[in-house]
């Protein structure tokens, strides 16, 4: 899971080309930076791959290209495990209306 985001952990502050999956997991919450700290928590939510999920503003602090791939990621999920659901809280219809349609 964590290799699907790992080139949008590597960007920023403390991130470099050819960082491994485990320069990641050793790295300090806060020092990655907002984006990816975001991302980082939509992971945590994610991983236990539990049947219901719920995203409580998932897209909150990130980009648009980090919140993009989460979307394609929620669609990998849900076609390899179709009895997962998941419950997404937003206050903008365009953080969610790329999940409608899948």
């Amino acid at each position: 899971m964590l290799e699907y985001f790992q080139e949008l952990l590597t960007t920023g502050p403390g991130g470099r080309n050819g960082t491994t999956t485990r320069d990641l997991a050793l790295r300090l919450f806060a020092h990655y930076t907002p984006p990816q700290q975001a991302l980082l928590l939509f992971l945590r939510a994610m991983v236990a791959r539990c049947p219901l999920v719920i995203l409580d503003e998932p897209a909150q602090g990130m980009d648009e290209a980090i919140w993009q791939r989460c979307c394609e990621f929620l669609e990998m999920e849900w076609t390899m495990n179709p009895e997962q659901a998941v419950i997404v809280v937003s206050h903008y219809e365009d953080e969610v209306s790329p999940l409608l349609w899948m």
